[in-house]
């Protein structure tokens, strides 16, 4: 009977302490989903979007040969990760920490001749790629050997209708201590969708 009764204190307790971090994640308005306008990468533009609920975060990049993301789609990847919301960070004033940890990445090639290419080379660890079918590259670096899964140590502050991060020109984002320490602005924030 006495384990029983400690048994259900601890779920109890356990229960508490998720529900206590989901409301804090809700007040802070992080749930929701996000767009990045279109931005030069290389030579190629991106867009991005991300979907933040109680407990994950998605976010899915899309690759464009063309300005404007216009043009033929190059790639797309997605990438599923958990987080925690921490304490208010000590610079910039108003930005809360908040710790990214990936569970799962996805890749899709949705050009043909990538499609040679990334085979050829073996691209993450794989030769079956295949046009427009998602590949799971969890765990593998470009080079095809194992990455062990990260965690993004990060800053945000989110007003009405805007989400922004660390600007990693202050911070590496790699470790705690390494913390971006100003915020990106502008066109480097998401928009509320």
């Amino acid at each position: 009977m006495k384990k029983n009764y400690l048994l259900s204190i601890l779920l109890v307790t356990a229960s508490c302490g998720k529900k206590e971090e989901e409301n804090k994640k809700a007040a802070l308005g992080l749930e929701g989903t996000w767009d990045l306008p279109c931005y030069a990468d290389g030579d190629a533009y991106s867009k991005e979007n991300l979907v933040i609920t109680a407990t994950a975060v998605t976010s899915t990049v899309n690759v464009f040969s063309e300005g404007n993301c216009t043009g033929d789609e190059l790639l797309s990847g997605r990438e599923e990760s958990s987080y925690l919301v921490g304490v208010v960070a000590s610079s910039p004033a108003d930005a809360t920490k908040i710790d990214l940890s990936n569970t799962k990445t996805f890749l899709t090639v949705k050009k043909s001749e990538y499609v040679d290419q990334f085979n050829s080379i073996s691209i993450f660890g794989k030769t079956d790629w295949a046009l427009n079918v998602e590949a799971e590259i969890t765990g593998y670096s470009e080079d095809g050997t194992s990455a062990p899964a990260s965690t993004k140590y990060d800053i945000f502050k989110v007003s009405d209708t805007e989400l922004c991060f660390g600007s990693e020109s202050t911070g590496t984002t790699s470790s705690d201590d390494q913390r971006p320490t100003a915020l990106e602005t502008g066109d480097k924030c998401y928009k509320r969708k």
